[in-house]
């Protein structure tokens, strides 16, 4: 039995495809807005349309639009807030090129090993986990270098307490 590949939402075509040996996404363009993050290495990823303000670097979460595309929007771990699926690695125009699992560059001042999670602001990644009654807290990963990411995200957890 051959081992499934991880898969990756198509830029042109807007479907699933398999993410092919060795491929990642350096020919993502080189404009963008928000922290200069770019992917380093793909293991799952692709492009999606942006569903309000999304920034370069922000945690986002996937829906399916009335257009029938596939679109995001900023995670929260916010009361009422939904769970990071990627983190956006660059914008182009309304396109968003999304990490959903391997490293995302770009950020500032962090110290490698530690732990990242999603913050309670919109799009927000954080080092002190949310700690209020009806929040959740979702790992995303663990800081690789002063401004490298490792986006490996867990099952958040609610607060009740």
């Amino acid at each position: 039995m051959t081992a499934k590949r991880p898969l990756v939402w198509g830029d042109d075509t807007h479907s699933l495809r398999e993410i092919r040996d060795g491929e990642t996404l350096a020919g993502v363009p080189a404009q963008g807005g928000g922290v200069s993050a770019e992917l380093t290495s793909l293991m799952a990823g692709g492009v999606a349309l942006a569903n309000g303000t999304v920034a370069a670097g922000d945690a986002v979460f996937f829906q399916i639009g009335t257009d029938g595309l596939l679109r995001c929007s900023r995670a929260s771990a916010a009361v009422g807030g939904h769970r990071a699926d990627a983190l956006a690695a660059r914008i182009v125009e309304e396109r968003v090129w999304f990490c959903q699992h391997g490293t995302v560059a770009g950020y500032t001042g962090l110290t490698p090993g530690d732990d990242v999670f999603l913050a309670v602001t919109a799009g927000g990644l954080t080092l002190t986990p949310p700690w209020e009654p009806g929040q959740f807290v979702q790992r995303l990963g663990v800081t690789l270098t002063e401004s490298i990411i490792l986006f490996t995200p867990g099952a958040p957890r609610l607060i009740l307490a």
